[in-house]
């Protein structure tokens, strides 16, 4: 039985950002609202690198363990928009 409560919609935007290390390449799920840019990920990105000797990134394969003296190069690739429903 329903409650009358009218189901809506959340955006949200997926970005990946690929870090080149010296002898692997690790992929980064980044999900976010819809209002951020890829400029603050690019931020978010390089604050990690510089405060964090180690630390893990979500993909689809589960998590990852990055070396930040190892990384060599980063790309945030595309974005892809999601919906989701919500009651």
């Amino acid at each position: 039985m329903k409650t009358g409560a009218k189901e809506r919609k959340i955006y949200s935007k997926t970005l990946y950002v690929c870090y080149t290390c010296e002898s692997s390449i690790k992929w980064e799920n980044v999900t976010q609202g819809l209002e951020v840019t890829i400029e603050e990920i690019r931020l978010e990105v390089m604050s990690k690198l510089l405060k964090y000797d180690y630390f893990f990134v979500k993909n689809e394969k589960g998590f990852s363990l990055i070396n930040s003296s190892l990384v060599r190069y980063v790309r945030i690739v595309h974005e892809k928009t999601e919906s989701k429903k919500v009651n």
